[in-house]
């Protein structure tokens, strides 16, 4: 193959791997649209409140990604061929999303599970026959066990919608939700964001 031949055929493969990215580009977009649009019909019905966490996790869990035919990550070949081209990294925005998340969870799991100075462990029905006062730091644990034992199961939007109409911060509702299991054996998971309450 002479010097010549060699150009043409870098050229033609410069140039298809730029039609991929563009391709790539076009095929993200239109993700993000059908994803949004999902988000604004899920928000038209009241019961489906907790469908943007799961469409969320969904997201995260599969990436954005498609692969092909053999299995192969179409876009991350593709960044692999920008990087070699531009000599530079390509932020992988999915991951970076999901280790923030991950970060986020584990952060507030240390928050939530750090002692209380001098304060003994009290179950469900001790709680809940001697209400907290609202600055008491036990008062939200309250407020979720009292609902939830009235209505026997919850979602997590009601729960987030609970606290929010009581001015409570609500930062992430799974993990209020994760330690509360693990604090009361009364509570109990029983479907994707859902929580029914069993009596001990």
């Amino acid at each position: 193959m002479n010097l010549e031949q060699e150009w043409n055929e870098r050229k033609a493969i410069h140039l298809r791997m730029l039609q991929l990215q563009e391709e790539s580009k076009a095929i993200r977009t239109e993700y993000e649209k059908l994803f949004n649009r999902l988000r604004e019909l899920d928000s038209l019905n009241m019961e489906a409140d907790n469908s943007h966490e799961e469409i969320y996790e969904q997201k995260v869990e599969l990436g954005l990604e498609p692969t092909n035919a053999e299995g192969a990550d179409i876009f991350s070949k593709i960044d692999e061929i920008r990087r070699s081209i531009r000599g530079q990294y390509y932020d992988v925005s999915t991951e970076e999303k999901e280790i923030t998340r991950k970060s986020e969870e584990e952060a507030a799991i240390v928050m939530e599970r750090r002692p209380r100075s001098r304060s003994k462990k009290i179950t469900a029905a001790e709680l809940l026959s001697v209400p907290p006062i609202k600055k008491n730091p036990q008062y939200k644990d309250y407020l979720i066990l009292s609902n939830l034992k009235n209505k026997k199961k919850m979602r997590t939007a009601e729960v987030k919608r609970l606290l929010t109409e009581n001015e409570i911060d609500v930062k992430n509702t799974t993990v209020i939700l994760k330690i509360l299991m693990d604090r009361y054996p009364e509570v109990t998971k029983v479907g994707h964001g859902i929580y029914e309450w069993i009596e001990q």
